[in-house]
């Protein structure tokens, strides 16, 4: 149904990676296997992270964050932007929004 990606920044040691947090419709029944083919897409769509994910060191493999049902209409709701032109955000190159979803994901008495 809908979907964002936004960055896992790098600390200390670790290595930095793209965090997608996805609502679907019917979830795939092999999630390691969903995950690892969506990886391989953005790759070899976009050679610049193809690049930083084939050497391992600058970009690790993209985690994934299952949505629960109606996340982003309650987002929307809740941002007082349901209907009309308003549309989810769906790439970010900073924390802001993912937060907010992970948080919004966990919450199940969410006003609406």
């Amino acid at each position: 149904r809908d979907f964002h990606a936004g960055p896992i920044f790098m600390e200390d040691a670790s290595c930095g990676a793209h965090q997608w947090i996805i609502e679907f419709e019917k979830t795939p029944k092999d999630l390691k296997a969903f995950t690892h083919s969506l990886d391989q897409s953005i790759q070899s769509l976009n050679s610049d992270y193809g690049a930083k994910r084939k050497s391992g060191l600058v970009l690790g493999p993209l985690e994934l964050v299952i949505a629960r049902d109606f996340l982003f209409h309650d987002w929307l709701k809740l941002k007082g932007k349901l209907g009309g032109q308003n549309k989810i955000p769906r790439l970010s190159n900073n924390r802001l929004f993912m937060e907010q979803f992970i948080a919004l994901n966990r919450r199940l008495d969410v006003p609406v």
